[in-house]
């Protein structure tokens, strides 16, 4: 039987439309048993909840949930006029976004005080974890303006909602549409989708990471060739969102300016341009308010405390004076249990599939592309790889990559 016009001939479906052949409901099935629910806050409650929600489950991220009737119940309704049913979700709260909020009162009140320095390292202060600073960063975490927040007004934008009913979408609109939100632009992209039942309330998280757990570990027929092709001639190489911080900034300035630049890591060298750490909002997914002095440290002695066990690191630590006494460390530890800082790289002739099996086994979001001698060459994400697949699929179609 031929086929009809505009649809593929069946052989030609498993390389073509790989991701349009695999349905969200397969990746949610994949993901049952793991976690123990969906963890949520809602908008009224303090942004310190919030935080204590997050540090309590190691999580990044919680939904902010509105009851009916709320005042701002039709801010949510108009936040996603796309979907089906009346999702309570306002948005997520997440610690990239509260670093947001917190860079901003910092500017706010630097602009009032002394003018806001808007270059990386202009200041020698960017450099020191002197006690002004240290005092500076715990003054604002404990501030009324801080400490008022609601969870609604911290929401960010990193995240969507998809209706139960949408479990048959294929993987290429969830990606495509959700996740890429139409525009696959690496910066651009959001991390989590939240799927509500009809009463509204969310039952499951979607993360672009169970998305490629699911492709790697379930296979996705059609999509073998590209895993198997190494990253540089996939054009990951050099182009990719690689943000380097020298070792001795501070960690507030660190994470300033990924906030500035618009993504979640930065690599961390030395004086020599080699790589030795990668700072995400990964390393802060427990901290609180009272922990904030800790980011006047500079960037290589905290990562050190905080993975004691990373050997690119030996040496680097003062646990014994200043900051690295903090009880921040400790708590860290007793919460989320890491003790190898997640570092991971790669060459750029790896393959795609050890890029994918690389961040799956280690739990994390990016692996960075380092040459002969260490530096970074680039940097490849979750969304990077999502991203690539989409790209093949949109070329064979004909369709364009906006």
């Amino acid at each position: 039987m031929a086929a009809n016009a505009g649809e593929l001939p069946p052989s030609a479906r498993p390389s073509a439309a790989a991701l349009r052949n695999a349905a969200l409901g397969a990746v949610m099935r994949s993901c049952e048993g793991k976690g123990k629910g969906v963890v949520a806050v809602q908008g009224d409650e303090s942004v310190v909840h919030a935080m204590k929600k997050m540090a309590e489950h190691a999580l990044l991220a919680v939904p902010v949930l509105l009851p009916t009737g709320h005042p701002r119940a039709a801010d949510a309704s108009e936040r996603w006029p796309h979907v089906l049913g009346k999702p309570n979700l306002l948005g997520f709260v997440d610690v990239q976004s509260l670093l947001a909020k917190f860079v901003e009162f910092r500017r706010e009140q630097h602009r009032r005080n002394e003018g806001w320095r808007k270059s990386l390292g202009e200041d020698e202060e960017d450099f020191m974890d002197s006690e002004e600073v240290v005092k500076e960063l715990e003054d604002i975490a404990a501030s009324e303006q801080f400490l008022h927040l609601k969870s609604a007004d911290v929401v960010g934008n990193d995240g969507a909602v998809l209706y139960q009913l949408q479990e048959d979408a294929n993987l290429f609109q969830v990606v495509q549409d959700g996740f890429f939100q139409g525009n696959p632009d690496p910066k651009q992209a959001i991390h989590r989708i939240a799927v509500f039942n009809a009463s509204g309330n969310i039952y499951k998280m979607i993360s672009q990471s169970d998305v490629l757990r699911f492709i790697l570990h379930y296979g996705i027929g059609g999509l073998h060739e590209t895993m198997e092709q190494d990253v540089e001639s996939l054009d990951m190489v050099g182009k990719h969102g690689l943000i380097t911080v020298p070792e001795n900034l501070i960690v507030i300035e660190c994470f300033a300016y990924m906030i500035r630049q618009n993504v979640s890591g930065v690599a961390v060298t030395d004086a020599t341009g080699t790589l030795i750490g990668n700072l995400s909002a990964s390393d802060l997914r427990c901290i609180l308010p009272e922990h904030f002095g800790v980011l006047a440290m500079p960037v290589v002695e905290f990562l050190a405390l905080l993975y004691p066990e990373s050997e690119m690191l030996d040496g680097k630590a003062r646990a014994d004076k200043g900051l690295g006494a903090h009880p921040f460390f400790d708590w860290s530890k007793a919460n989320s249990g890491t003790k190898a800082m997640p570092l991971v790289t790669c060459s750029k002739k790896s393959c795609l599939k050890e890029v994918m099996q690389l961040i799956s086994e280690n739990h994390v979001h990016r692996v960075y592309i380092v040459d002969s001698l260490g530096k970074p060459l680039s940097v490849v994400t979750v969304t990077d790889v999502l991203h690539v697949f989409v790209r093949k699929e949109m070329a064979f179609f004909g369709e364009r990559d906006s």
